[in-house]
Formats: structure tokens, C-alpha cells, sequence
């Protein structure tokens, strides 16, 4: 081995020896900026990614080491690295079917298992998203009586949203796109959009992407113009209606409470269910009739307030 060598191991000594690192590994790993390395097996990265193969298989003699071990530069962040190694080494790290996950891991599954074509983690990643991100309304409605897969630290609706949001459009999952979107005007204040998140001494953290911040600027009439049409139903009087006093005075106090001086429901919100047992039993079943149907409606809308196309070709893009 050449001095040249032993001076590259010198050069390294500073950098940080991340997780995983393995002493008898046969390969290292350089992560973005050079910030962190990771000593690995080269035939267990092969076996999940044919681009990692010929990545290594391009290696001539001559270059880096580090502790007699080739040396591989990666454009990848040493997060992104780390989560995707683990997972490689150990299932246990993501376990199919796992009740929640943080949002840091999924991206960096959908960011390198994209790149490298790790449909394993790619596939697993995409799956957990579409529990909360569907593409249709019933699988919505049943998403929404469950709390959210996707954690985060701090772990808020807030920063999730933003979060999910940007992921999911990074990563080209169109038809994810609508729900995170309205994930985001769910959750966040107008504030929290356009300048991103703050913590508790006024610094900015999270932030939504340039793009995603359109989306929503261009929805935000438009959305509060669908909450009230999928709330119309409360400003109908039905001629079946059996107290026509005590529901017109329950209907009035929800507008109140939900609508004044601005709209605090969203275009796809299920309706109280106390207010729904306040009305006679006439005007509750045509009430949750008319929500339902207003709700879908409301569903099937959706993309075209954020600028995006329809539910069907969002889907085909995806796809193609």
C-alpha cells in the first residue's frame, strides 16, 4: 500500500465514525460534505441495489482508504445515509407494519430508494405514506379515525404536515399531494406557510417549499369557498323537521361557533356529532346524508384548488 494511502487514513481521523460502522466491513462510505463516515459490507449494499454494484465495481486502485478500505464519496446526507444502512442491516430498525414512523426516516427512504433503486425501502416508505395520504374518499374517511403514521420531532401537527408535504412532492408521489396539502391549511396558520415554523425563541425551523407555498396561496379562497359548501346543509330547513325551534337554534350556534368571524372547519371536517344530536331525528339523518355527500364532493374538488389535476390523472402521472 502506498504512503499516499496511509496519508489518506491520516486525513480522516477527525471525521466522525457514524452508525453503522462494522471493524470488519470492506467498504466506507462518505457522506455528504464529507460530515460522517459508515463502514459497511459491500456485497450486502449490492444485494439490495444494482446501482450501488456498479458504483463500487467503478472503483480503481489507487484511491482513498480508510483502514485498508476503499473509500466511496456519496452526494447523500449522513440522516438519509444512516436511516437507509440500518434498515439494510437490520428490518427490525423499520418494521413492516409498523404502527407510526418518523418523518426523517420515510424521506430518506423515498430520497435514496429512488435514487438507487431500493424498491424495498422506496415501496415500504410509499405504502406507509398512503395510510394517511390516500387517493380516495373512503379510504380518507377511515384514515381520519386513527392517529397519524408520521411523527416527527417536535412531534406537532404542524411540523408533520409541512414535513409530509414537501417530501411528497420531492418525491413525485402526485396523487399523495392533494391530502398533504390540505394536511398543511388543516394545521398550520397562514404564518406558518409562508415563513415556516418557529420555536420557542422566534427561530425559524421548518419551512414549506417554494412550490407547496404557491399551491396553497392559490387554494386559500377557494378553500374556505368549499367549507361552506360542504356546511350548506346547516342553513337548509327540512319540512319534516319535528322542532323546527330547537334545531333552527342548534343550527345557529354551530354557525356561530364554526364560521364567525372565519371559517375554523376545513372543506373535508366531519360534522360534531354533538350538534347532530341537538336537531330532531328528521333533520340529523338528512343532515348526514347531505354532509357525507358534500364531503366527497368536496374530496373530488380538491386537487384542482391547489392547481393540481384531477384525482385520475394524478394518478396516471404517478404511474407513467
Amino acid at each position: 500500500m502506498s504512503s499516499e494511502n496511509y496519508m489518506a487514513d491520516e486525513d480522516w481521523t477527525r471525521t466522525k465514525r457514524s452508525t453503522p460502522w462494522y471493524d470488519d466491513g470492506n467498504i466506507v462510505l462518505v457522506s455528504a460534505n464529507s460530515s460522517a463516515l459508515f463502514r459497511v459490507h459491500r456485497g450486502i449494499l449490492c444485494s439490495y441495489s444494482t446501482i450501488f454494484k456498479d458504483m463500487f465495481t467503478a472503483s480503481h486502485e489507487g484511491e482513498e482508504v480508510i483502514d485498508g478500505c476503499p473509500v466511496v464519496h456519496m452526494h447523500d446526507t449522513e440522516d438519509d445515509l444512516k436511516h437507509v444502512l440500518m434498515a439494510m442491516y437490520s428490518r427490525s430498525y423499520f418494521p413492516s407494519g409498523a404502527k407510526s414512523a418518523p418523518v426523517t426516516v420515510i424521506a430518506a427512504f423515498l430520497r435514496l430508494g429512488k435514487k438507487y433503486e431500493i424498491s424495498d425501502l422506496y415501496d415500504e416508505a410509499q405504502a406507509h405514506l398512503e395510510i394517511d395520504l390516500p387517493d380516495n374518499f373512503e379510504a380518507y374517511v377511515t384514515s381520519q379515525s386513527s392517529p397519524w403514521k408520521i411523527t416527527s420531532v417536535p412531534n406537532t401537527s404542524h411540523d408533520v404536515a409541512i414535513a409530509v408535504a414537501n417530501i411528497v412532492r420531492e418525491a413525485g408521489l402526485l396523487s399523495m399531494l392533494p391530502a398533504a396539502l390540505h394536511m398543511c391549511m388543516d394545521c398550520c396558520t397562514m404564518e406558518e406557510i409562508f415563513a415556516g415554523l418557529r420555536d420557542e425563541n422566534g427561530n425559524v425551523g421548518r419551512t414549506l417549499s417554494l412550490e407547496n407555498q404557491q399551491a396553497c396561496a392559490l387554494a386559500i379562497q377557494p378553500y374556505h369557498e368549499l367549507t361552506g359548501q360542504t356546511f350548506a346543509f346547516v342553513q337548509t330547513s327540512l319540512s319534516t323537521c319535528t322542532s323546527r325551534t330547537t334545531c333552527q337554534r342548534a343550527k345557529q350556534a354551530f354557525l356561530a361557533e364554526n364560521f364567525f368571524p372565519s371559517p375554523k372547519l376545513t372543506p373535508l371536517a366531519d360534522c360534531d356529532e354533538e350538534f347532530l344530536e341537538a336537531l330532531c331525528p328528521a333533520c340529523a339523518t338528512d343532515a348526514r346524508s347531505l354532509h357525507r355527500d358534500s364531503r366527497k364532493e368536496a374530496w373530488r374538488r380538491l386537487p384542482g384548488i391547489f392547481g393540481l389535476p384531477d384525482w385520475t390523472e394524478l394518478v396516471e402521472k404517478e404511474l407513467s
